[in-house]
């Protein structure tokens, strides 16, 4: 059960990661303040957003790790679909809004 929980909460973490990442992509070249500060962390705004994304990949895996839902059988194939969808989603949005930009 416990490594039914450990998928399904890093796959929720993985969602999230990855919703943050377009955000933090296209936030970055809306916004040339927000990209320049992302820079300004490490020397340049993808390795910033390489460490934001590991560190808060790691801090919601804790988080749904460490809650107190409980985790059924279809948990684990559920999460990992929503993971798919989400990273293919974030993927496509990044996509499309480069095509609109430029």
């Amino acid at each position: 059960m416990k490594k039914i929980k450990l998928v399904f909460a890093s796959a929720l973490a993985a969602s999230l990661t990855a919703v943050l990442i377009a955000a933090m992509t296209i936030g970055g070249e809306l916004s040339p303040a927000f990209k320049n500060f992302l820079a300004g962390l490490s020397g340049h705004h993808w390795v910033s957003k390489s460490f934001i994304s590991v560190i808060f990949f790691a801090a919601a895996l804790v988080l749904f790790y460490l809650s107190p839902f409980k985790s059924g059988g279809n948990s684990a194939k559920k999460g990992l679909w929503l993971s798919f969808f989400t990273g293919v989603f974030a993927a496509l949005a990044i996509f499309l809004f480069f095509i609109w930009h430029y």
